[in-house]
């Protein structure tokens, strides 16, 4: 680290033992409790491969905020586990199904199969050159597609 930043910040040193922990994806049963709120990698973890875990965290907030809203517009208490189960239903689904996608993903591209390297590499080329599948993939990865702005 000392080489890679140059020494900015001086010699820098190892305090403890290198660590690891395994990447995986994670996911709470519930999101939501009596005045309680998970959103983000408090409610959902994905593996780093497609950078997907902070677009989840972004499309979380503003689903809960159009959650409180319009609940404080209709002079609802935004507490309320009626209320809080309103952006559960919205996020859980499509957390589950990116948090899935990005597991399947991950496994392909781990796999050192010379058959399933073949195939996959195959099926790349047919994508990136799919126009509107490609196009509506980014989106969804963008997070554009209808449910976030």
């Amino acid at each position: 680290l000392t080489v890679a930043t140059d020494g900015v910040l001086g010699k820098l040193l190892p305090v403890a033992p290198r660590g690891s922990f395994p990447l995986r994806a994670q996911y709470a049963t519930e999101y939501v409790q009596q005045g309680i709120v998970l959103i983000g990698d408090a409610a959902h973890s994905v593996h780093p491969l497609a950078g997907q875990g902070a677009n989840l965290g972004i499309a979380d907030a503003y689903a809960l905020a159009q959650v409180l809203t319009s609940s404080a517009e209709n002079n609802e208490v935004i507490s309320d586990f009626r209320v809080l189960r309103r952006y559960e239903r919205e996020r859980s689904g499509a957390n589950k199904t990116m948090l899935m996608f990005i597991d399947s993903l991950n496994r392909l591209f781990t796999r050192r199969d010379a058959a399933v390297n073949a195939i996959r590499g195959s099926g790349m080329r047919i994508f990136n050159r799919s126009g509107p599948l490609r196009e509506r993939a980014v989106r969804v990865a963008l997070g554009l597609d209808g449910h976030a702005a």
